[in-house]
Formats: structure tokens, C-alpha cells, sequence
């Protein structure tokens, strides 16, 4: 039996080929899993904000926003609407009023483009705590005198 040259093998070929594209597939599911879990993880921080929010941990939940606002570039519409809802009601119960006001205005202009993004609930809590948060504003900036 002629012994083969390494070069020539049939199992250094095909170690070379499967090296080659294996870089490339693993980079293309690291990518992929990259992408789902940054959407997963977004959806998972505000569904635990929603927690600590109606447990009233106001602190804690405004802790998470404020990590949570270096992803709204990559939140859908929904996410950005439910954030800033978010955002805007820990905001007024920590009596942050100016930045709820921000917060509630940017959630209401979500969700009238969207639409369904928050509950018939959340809407109208949105509603009513933008026109107090308005009114307080107003008067703290002496805005509304009589």
C-alpha cells in the first residue's frame, strides 16, 4: 500500500474545507442568537419592570429603565410605548414630574401610531397622569397663574 502524501489526504481535505465554513456558521448562529436574545431580553426587562411597578419597588423599577434606556434604539414601537409609559409612571410616583411628563408624552405619541400597545387600562392611566403631570408642571413653573 502507497502511503499518501498529508497534502493529498482525504482527511486533511476535508479538515480544511469543515475548518474553513465552520468559522463562517458559528459566526452566522452567534449573530442569530446575538439578535434573539437582545429582542428576548427586552421583552424580559420590561416584563419585570411591569413587576416591580405594580409592586410599588418605584427605586428598583427606575433602576432597570435607566439600564433599559440604552436599548430603546433597538425596541419595536410596542416596546418603546410600554418603556416610556413605564418610564413615565415610576417617574410621577418617585414625584419626578417634569421627567414624567417627558416620559408620558413620548408613550402617548407611541401609542396613538400603534395603537394596541398598551391596555384600555394603561391608556387611560396614561391619559389622566399626562394632564395632572401637565397641570403640576405648569404651575411649578409658575406658568398657571390666576
Amino acid at each position: 500500500m502507497g502511503r499518501r502524501s498529508p497534502a493529498t489526504s482525504r482527511y486533511n481535505l476535508g479538515r480544511a474545507w469543515a475548518g474553513s465554513t465552520r468559522w463562517v456558521h458559528l459566526a452566522c448562529l452567534a449573530g442569530l442568537i446575538a439578535s434573539a436574545t437582545a429582542c428576548t431580553s427586552v421583552s424580559k426587562d420590561l416584563a419585570t419592570v411591569a413587576v416591580l411597578y405594580r409592586d410599588a419597588r418605584y427605586e428598583a423599577a427606575s433602576a432597570w429603565l435607566a439600564q433599559l434606556s440604552l436599548e430603546v434604539a433597538s425596541m419595536d414601537l410596542r416596546e418603546r410605548a410600554r418603556f416610556h409609559y413605564l418610564r413615565g409612571m415610576t417617574a410621577y410616583r418617585l414625584y419626578q414630574y417634569p421627567d414624567a411628563a417627558h416620559e408620558l408624552a413620548l408613550a402617548a405619541s407611541a401609542v396613538a401610531v400603534t395603537g394596541d400597545a398598551l391596555t384600555d387600562t394603561q391608556r387611560g392611566m396614561l391619559d389622566q397622569t399626562l394632564a395632572e403631570v401637565a397641570l403640576s408642571t405648569s404651575y411649578a413653573t409658575g406658568a398657571a397663574n390666576p
